[in-house]
């Protein structure tokens, strides 16, 4: 039996939950847009990170461990299953999307916010029973794509800097 913990990796996704969870905590207190359901998803930027960093089951893992504790610390058990939804399915796009070499960081971001977006809508959906809530759509999809674009730059900007990713980001126009 090999008990051996890895004690670099440990506190290394220590302090990613840690930093994505005060950027929940941040944008919770930040005024919100007027619209329900709008964010810039600045903790989006920590799973970009991991995911260029350390792959697909570093992002999933922080992600979903800073929603559970995110909405257990401030949140509630509905925000919680929306953002559960969406974070789960926007690591998925964006684990899918991130090893296309035409595609940067930032293009990865801009999926990652549109499909979260459409996942969000999907759950409420079912939740309402009700296929009212794509009415809203066109809302998400736009503010999904504008926010996946400035947490995608924000992101970009931290991969290059960055020394050891495991992917070069491409330099944005």
């Amino acid at each position: 039996m090999s008990g051996k913990i890895d004690v670099r990796r440990t506190a290394f996704f220590g302090v990613m939950l840690a930093l994505a969870l005060v950027l929940s905590f941040v944008e919770h207190h930040l005024p919100s847009p007027g619209m329900p359901g709008i964010k810039l998803g600045l903790a989006n930027v920590v799973a970009l990170l991991l995911l260029y960093r350390t792959g697909f089951s570093g992002a999933l893992t922080v992600n979903v461990l800073r929603i559970v504790v995110a909405n257990l610390l401030f949140g509630s058990a509905a925000s919680m299953l929306y953002g559960l939804a969406g974070g789960i399915s926007a690591v998925l796009c964006m684990a899918l999307l991130y090893r296309l070499p035409r595609l940067s960081a930032v293009g990865v971001s801009a999926a990652g916010g549109i499909v979260h977006n459409i996942a969000q809508l999907v759950c409420a959906a079912a939740v309402t029973e009700s296929f009212a809530v794509f009415a809203y759509a066109p809302v998400l999809l736009i503010s999904g794509t504008l926010c996946g674009v400035i947490t995608g730059f924000c992101a970009a900007g931290t991969i290059r800097a960055l020394p050891n990713s495991r992917k070069e980001v491409k330099k944005e126009k």
